[in-house]
């Protein structure tokens, strides 16, 4: 079926009374329509930290596609991962394509990598090394002074400099 994952709210709510193994409440984010990711805060007991233990799913839904659809051409990408997968790229593509006789729900189990900025601080963090950088390069471009060398010369002076 074409239904949607639920989204970040919706999601919570539903695993609001699940706990996991150090008794703290486990968190559900909507990634992408078909991409969620639930996260428990690990043995530390703090969220973004190294000992996250995260779920991560996906979703491949079937479609239904005529033949032509079927027999279109795999793009640059698909041909490298079934080249470098074998079989399990051809299934990987299949997958992501909608070729696949029923829906599937996969997951993969981590723990650690949840230590990186999302959303709004990953841009706000970003705009402010931007400005910094910015600021920090006005002195540089003020007190720089163009030398302009000739390749063709012997000499290594720079052209426009005296040398007497």
């Amino acid at each position: 079926s074409q239904e949607a994952l639920l989204n970040t709210d919706e999601g919570q709510q539903r695993i609001d009374d699940l706990v996991d193994s150090q008794g703290q409440k486990l968190r559900y984010k909507q990634l992408t329509r078909n991409v969620y990711r639930i996260t428990s805060a690990g043995s530390d007991k703090d969220h973004q930290t190294q000992w996250d233990v995260v779920l991560m799913g996906r979703i491949s839904r079937e479609e239904k596609t005529d033949s032509q659809q079927k027999e279109a051409r795999l793009t640059w990408l698909e041909n490298r991962i079934i080249e470098l997968k074998g079989e399990a790229g051809k299934q990987e593509v299949e997958r992501a394509r909608g070729d696949i006789p029923e829906t599937e729900i996969t997951h993969n189990i981590t723990v650690g990598g949840q230590d990186t900025l999302e959303g709004a601080d990953y841009f706000a963090f970003w705009t402010k090394v931007v400005l910094i950088t910015a600021v920090l390069f006005i002195p540089v471009g003020y007190f720089y002074k163009e030398k302009s060398y000739i390749q063709e010369s012997d000499t290594t002076e720079p052209v426009g400099e005296d040398s007497h």
